[in-house]
């Protein structure tokens, strides 16, 4: 279904409500003394309509958002596959945007460009912080864009604890291997060690054969 279609729909719909309340309405008779319109819990200065009528709107709202949710992972995709200069020019200009107006649209699209794959503004902490200082949700129902940044929040934490899992495991690595280094270090000094006393005591043997040959009498033939 194309939005301009839902959105005629949705017009259509809330027109018929409208004026189906509004000959509800014109068809009690106002208390005498009072001027038409005054009647007691009128909406004041143009405020949002509640009950029946917020009740038909909110279903149109959340249309009207998860179409802006699919532009926005339209968007993602586009981001994705340009040119890294490119999209470094597209980040700034969005995260200038985001700081001037703190739209919640700016803010998605914030997290989106903070989640391209190998960019290099990429920072998972930041996309979370982002995310979770979002206000609440103030509407009755789902939200398509919080949904989509609650989809977000839980990849960036899932790649944050992976990350931090990586580290520790890179760690235990490490020091596994400075341990065994230290033990074969260990072996290696005492396999010198080892090999110096019997070289000694080979000396030593040497030694004690070469006294024993010079003390024994050299016999030759008499004259």
């Amino acid at each position: 279904m194309k939005l301009a279609y839902l959105k005629g729909g949705a017009a259509a719909v809330v027109a018929c409500c409208l004026a189906a309340l509004g000959v509800g309405c014109a068809s009690q008779q106002a208390p005498s003394g009072k001027a038409d319109g005054a009647t007691a819990g009128a909406p004041v200065g143009g405020a949002a309509p509640a009950g029946p009528v917020g009740a038909v709107l909110q279903p149109f709202r959340r249309v009207a958002e998860a179409d802006d949710v699919a532009s926005q992972l339209e968007y993602f995709s586009r981001m994705a596959a340009l040119p890294l200069e490119d999209l470094r020019r597209e980040y700034n200009a969005v995260a200038d945007s985001f700081a001037r107006s703190g739209a919640e649209t700016d803010r998605l699209r914030l997290a989106l460009l903070r989640s391209v794959p190998a960019a290099p503004f990429r920072d998972d902490a930041r996309l979370v912080s982002l995310i979770e200082a979002a206000p609440p949700h103030q509407g009755v129902g789902a939200s398509p864009r919080r949904d989509l940044l609650g989809l977000l929040l839980r990849l960036a934490s899932e790649r944050q604890r992976t990350a931090a899992a990586a580290r520790d495991e890179q760690k235990r690595i490490e020091t596994q291997g400075r341990d065994e280094a230290r033990r074969l270090e260990g072996l290696l000094r005492d396999e010198q060690r080892r090999a110096e006393e019997l070289r000694q005591k080979l000396d030593a043997l040497l030694a004690i054969e070469r006294e024993m040959r010079n003390r024994v009498p050299r016999t030759g033939p008499q004259k």
